[in-house]
């Protein structure tokens, strides 16, 4: 993007971040009574990625827990400081620079991060987190989570928060404009609130799937709203990534 389509997408999520940081004020992290901070995110767009509208590849996750600080202030989101979430200047070259990492954030420890290099190496050999976008559908998580509590967020932090996240994310489809929006998320309470808003309110309908993995347990499915291929598939933990990786490699092949 250039600086102008910054700026315009700035001036779009602003107002919807200040109506989600309302919308999540009252929840804590979790459904007990743990006292826990909520770390907002935004997506991440790398150097390189194209500016030609239907060329590039969005990977999407659930949640991202203890995303930066505990700030919940949006100019401090959307600024050039602390707290900032928006355009960061390493954004996404972060993923390949932690790689191994001792005292952060490992990525090669990531199962999420294994499979998107996997499958943007084959198609950006070099510097390939510079090629490609990352969001997620849950743009409020727990900030830390404490022992034996998941990462995501409760139930009641996620429906506080969806109905502002499935615009925002609207948004960013409408900045990026790619070719193809991989979901690792699987469907239902994730991928499926998001593309049921972007087909107008209507659950859309796969038009073509893939089963992998031991004795093809998995299936990945394929869904086109607005000219946009949606490739929905599991999230990868616990799973065959050599068989995941390939059978999104394949889609998207076979897409492109």
């Amino acid at each position: 993007m250039n600086e102008k389509e910054i700026e315009k997408l700035r001036n779009q999520l602003m107002p919807l971040y200040e109506e989600l940081v309302n919308a999540v004020a009252d929840q804590r992290p979790f459904d007990d009574d743990i006292e826990n901070g909520k770390a907002f995110f935004c997506m991440q767009w790398g150097k390189n990625f194209p500016d030609s509208p239907n060329e590039g590849i969005l990977f999407v996750g659930r949640a991202t827990n203890g995303w930066h600080n505990q700030d919940y202030d949006v100019n401090s989101f959307f600024g050039n400081g602390e707290g900032q979430i928006f355009n960061e200047p390493n954004q996404m070259q972060w993923v390949e620079d932690q790689e191994g990492s001792i005292d952060r954030y490992n990525t090669k420890k990531s199962p999420f991060w294994r499979i998107i290099k996997k499958v943007s190496e084959s198609f950006y050999p070099s510097n390939w987190s510079s090629y490609i976008a990352w969001s997620d559908v849950a743009k409020v998580a727990p900030y830390d989570v404490p022992k034996g509590k998941s990462a995501n967020p409760s139930t009641k932090l996620y429906n506080a928060q969806i109905d502002v996240c499935k615009k925002i994310f609207a948004k960013e489809i409408e900045a990026l404009k790619p070719k193809i929006v991989v979901f690792l998320t699987g469907y239902y309470n994730w991928a499926k609130d998001i593309l049921t808003f972007l087909n107008g309110g209507k659950e859309p309908t796969g038009y073509k799937t893939r089963e992998w993995g031991n004795s093809n347990m998995y299936n990945t499915y394929i869904y086109k709203i607005n000219n946009i291929n949606y490739v929905v598939s599991p999230h990868p933990q616990g799973k065959s990534e050599a068989k995941h990786a390939q059978c999104l490699i394949d889609i998207i092949n076979d897409i492109r």
